[in-house]
Order: structure tokens, then sequence, then C-alpha cells
């Protein structure tokens, strides 16, 4: 499994950039500046078991760790939208690993920037909001 670039996603603002690089296993969405910089990331896994997000916005050191709500769960009714709800253990290095694995095709910049703020990051403790 290799994450590759899906084309001609929706953009927002035009002074941001969103590139969005897909898996069986995860997916990577990355917001840069006009500058290529690194604004924000959301880096999901284990899409097909129990999918995860872990979420960078900008200056500092905060991931944020969540669970993703697929909208599914409530039968003979239509399917939500998914949403992120908190989670409780972030197994960083794991995570880390298996991007590394899928990341053959990611700009080297990109990968660069993201695995710079994951051996950086500092984790929300839900439990201390």
């Amino acid at each position: 499994m290799v994450l590759r670039e899906i084309a001609d996603i929706k953009q927002g603002p035009a002074d941001i950039c969103k590139r969005w690089f897909s898996s069986d296993a995860m997916d990577l969405v990355v917001w840069l500046d006009q500058c290529n910089g690194l604004v924000a990331f959301h880096l999901c896994y284990d899409k097909a078991h129990s999918e995860h997000a872990i979420v960078w916005r900008g200056k500092g050191k905060v991931l944020a760790h969540h669970s993703v709500d697929d909208g599914e769960s409530e039968p003979g009714k239509y399917k939500a939208s998914p949403i992120l709800t908190e989670a409780k253990k972030l197994p960083l290095k794991v995570i880390r690993e298996k991007l590394l694995l899928e990341s053959s095709e990611l700009p080297p910049v990109i990968l660069a920037d993201v695995l710079a703020r994951l051996d950086t990051g500092e984790a929300i403790d839900w439990d201390d909001l």
C-alpha cells in the first residue's frame, strides 16, 4: 500500500492549498501556505478497522488524537456524516512507522514536515481538558 495523491480536490481559501494522499490503510490531508509551508494536517490511520485521526493545526506542538465515528452505527437510520471524537492512546511510534512504509510517493518536503511534527508533537491528554 502506498499513499497516492488524489487530484482535483475541492480547495478552500485562495492563500491555502489542500493536498490529499490516500491508500487503503491511511489518508494524509495537508494544507500548505503560498510558500508550500505546512499549515495543518490530518493523518487518518487504520481506515478499515478502527479509524483514528491525528490532527495538527499550525503554531505549536499540540497533536490532537481522535477516533473517527463513521456515522453508520445506527441500524435502520440513514448514514450520518463522519465526525471526530476523543481517543485516548496515541501510538505515535507505530503510526510514524506506518507512514514511512506508505510514503514512497509523497513529496519529500511534505513527508519531512509531517514527520517533524509527529516527532516533536505533544499529544493532548483528554483527561486534562
